[in-house]
């Protein structure tokens, strides 16, 4: 049985050798959790690290839009949070972990499972060593909950959980929302970024970045993409973000603001259908590709 968040030298992301996947020198630490336990939909998020796993054995090594290779980052895969009954303990429990790999200076990328634990114990650690953080949000729903079905950890109570860390959200791709969460809204002034903002044009990455302070933590619920894009999630909501506007997105913010961890979550892995774990596992590699973009074989490619 793995332990929660230590090394795990057997399997690797990206199909990287054991030199460009150790632990010490490794830029990079990623952090499954295989939980979804406040799943009120469609469940199946537990599967989602192994799939992302699986997937990125296909990914190209070399990212053309930056000149990154991805085995020269140097990318560690620890082993999976092991899952605890309480969500309130399973997010305990991967603040712990988050916290170790933080503190070993490591850019901390986690893959989920359930959005509120993975993000909220993440968040708890990431604001211990950065005090000055927001959190941008990328999700078809605003999560703004202070409790749903009995949990304040309930995945529909994500943000509302950063906004309790002291956290400010900015939401982007939102097109599904409550009554309770539309009150919560105006009478706190919050300013989410829709998806039909996007479509339209009204706003675009540049206008984005300007919201945000200069240290972010990202969090990519892959709900937030349009179910064309990634169909396997637990709740597809119609009319989402496209693959473009992401790297779009991903490459001024990696470039104007300074991202020190981020999360993709809610991927529920559907038999025979792999559009989802493999855009994940792209996702994920466009992601550090651009985070390390100073490592690039190539300097002049994407100017």
């Amino acid at each position: 049985m793995s332990v929660s968040g230590l090394s795990n030298s057997q399997n690797t992301l990206f199909e990287l050798s054991s030199s460009q996947s150790a632990y010490s020198p490794a830029r990079v630490a990623v952090l499954p959790v295989p939980y979804d336990g406040t799943a009120t939909y469609r469940k199946g998020s537990r599967a989602g690290p192994a799939a992302i796993l699986e997937a990125s054995q296909q990914v190209e090594d070399f990212d053309q839009d930056t000149g990154v290779l991805l085995s020269d980052i140097g990318i560690h895969l620890l082993n999976p949070v092991e899952p605890e009954a309480d969500p309130v303990l399973m997010a305990d429990t991967v603040s712990v972990a988050a916290s170790r790999i933080i503190n070993d200076g490591k850019f901390l990328v986690t893959l989920g499972g359930d959005h509120a634990v993975a993000t909220a114990g993440c968040c708890k650690a990431v604001k211990q060593r950065w005090n000055d953080v927001a959190a941008v949000v990328v999700d078809a729903h605003l999560d703004l909950r202070d409790e749903y079905q009995g949990s304040r950890f309930n995945h529909a109570c994500t943000s509302r959980r950063l906004l309790d860390l002291d956290i400010p959200v900015l939401h982007l791709g939102v097109r599904s929302w409550s009554l309770e969460e539309e009150i919560f809204v105006r009478e706190n002034s919050f300013s989410p970024i829709t998806a039909e903002d996007i479509r339209s044009g009204k706003i675009g990455p540049a206008k984005i970045t300007k919201r945000l302070p200069e240290q972010v933590y990202l969090s990519i619920d892959l709900d937030g993409l349009d179910p064309c894009v990634v169909p396997s999630v637990g709740t597809p909501e119609p009319g989402g973000l496209t693959w473009s506007f992401m790297v779009d997105f991903l490459a001024m913010l990696f470039e104007e603001k300074q991202v020190v961890a981020a999360d993709i979550v809610e991927l529920a892995p559907i038999h025979g259908d792999i559009r989802g774990d493999f855009t994940a596992a792209r996702l994920l590699a466009k992601l550090l590709s651009f985070k390390f973009r100073q490592l690039s074989r190539f300097p002049s490619l994407g100017d």
